[in-house]
């Protein structure tokens, strides 16, 4: 079997199984999430395995499933989607909730023509309050609110990324997005072995608001203070949060994938932080921080995130990465999945989400999938 063969398989149990497909509950944070993540997960695998194998049920089925992408009850207020389940509290996820329902109204366009679904996605896209001077996206809740800048690095960094395939050819969405990428190095943290640290540190205090700064404070973070031209609050990392970045930093590198093939010549990418992130996904530390991570094969599946991080980033020649992605798809899938379904159900926190995340490895192309060899 390889790794094309696996996305087939679960396509095939999909179609068999309709009941497949359920809400999940955001991982480990055990946060009850509406349907629209993994529906949105599900029609890009199925609509990339319709483009690899031509089989109609598998269009038939993505058509289904971006029907459902417009539903009222998931942007209730013509605003924000709703990916949390919570009665009068925030249902958005930050800004990578709509990243997530971005990419799937791309892929629902692709397969189908109709511009109907990245429409739905430009128009929420246009209304997230976004500040050039620092290359980030304010929050916006399900009624139209926008309340404070997203801190945390990964939500800024896939919604810049979706959002690039979302505008490509909207010159304002495009210009948002090269501000991001022209501050990209003041926003990502990269520490000295290359690894991505989880929230964004260094941003203008005043932009934030008292309560996340209090928040920042209390994790030991550093924020810019303009009006005291100095880093303030404790300069100590804590280690749950080293323990969080190493989880995430496939998700992140998976991200960074997805911008670079649409923003190729930005020269963000020639930056020697870049390097060190991709030297890091290749170290033996890597492979030993995700060992027993929370955050890792039973979530930020590095089987999935690693392979495509490696292809569209260029960090190897192509016998080099069938092997490097064989050995990191052996692993999730000798750890997660379960063979009588073709699901990734096993040692994870949230069954439905991670089996819906096998989406990730459908961005290969599939001369590229048929390459990567498992062991099953």
């Amino acid at each position: 079997m390889n790794a094309l063969d696996l996305l087939i398989r679960a396509a095939d149990s999909l179609l068999a199984h309709p009941e497949h497909l359920q809400a999940g509950h955001n991982g480990p944070y055990g946060v009850p999430e509406t349907s629209l993540r993994n529906t949105g997960h599900w029609l890009i695998l199925l609509s990339n395995v319709f483009r690899y194998t031509g089989h109609e049920p598998y269009r038939r089925r993505a058509e289904e499933l971006a029907e459902q992408l417009l539903r009222p009850e998931y942007r209730p207020a013509g605003y924000a989607f709703a990916h949390f389940v919570q009665a009068g509290g925030r249902q958005c996820n930050g800004v990578i909730g709509a990243a997530w329902t971005f990419e799937a109204l791309v892929a629902a366009t692709r397969l189908t023509g109709d511009r109907r679904y990245v429409a739905a996605g430009l128009e929420t896209c246009r209304a997230y309050r976004f500040d050039p001077s620092v290359g980030l996206w304010w929050v916006l809740e399900v009624e139209g609110a926008s309340c404070q800048l997203d801190l945390t690095f990964n939500h800024q960094l896939w919604f810049a990324a979706c959002a690039a395939e979302l505008g490509a050819d909207q010159p304002d969405i495009r210009k948002q997005v090269d501000a991001f990428l022209d501050h990209l190095t003041d926003n990502m943290t990269v520490l000295p072995d290359g690894l991505i640290y989880h929230p964004i540190e260094n941003f203008p205090a005043h932009l934030v608001g008292a309560q996340p700064a209090r928040k920042l404070k209390r994790l030991g973070l550093r924020w810019w203070d303009k009006s005291k031209a100095r880093l303030s609050g404790q300069p100590a990392r804590p280690a749950a949060m080293i323990a969080k970045s190493i989880g995430y930093h496939c998700f992140n590198t998976h991200a960074l994938g997805i911008l670079h093939s649409c923003r190729p010549d930005h020269p963000a990418w020639s930056g020697e932080a870049l390097q060190r992130v991709k030297r890091y996904l290749l170290s033996d530390s890597y492979r030993q921080g995700v060992q027993d991570n929370t955050f890792s094969y039973g979530y930020n599946a590095p089987g999935f995130e690693v392979p495509y991080s490696l292809y569209a980033l260029n960090v190897l020649d192509d016998d080099a990465w069938s092997e490097t992605s064989a050995w990191w798809l052996n692993e999730q899938v000798n750890r997660t999945s379960d063979p009588s379904t073709g699901l990734f159900t096993r040692n994870t926190p949230d069954p439905a989400t991670l089996s819906a995340r096998l989406y990730e490895l459908s961005r290969l192309p599939a001369e590229s999938l048929e390459t990567v060899r498992l062991s099953i």
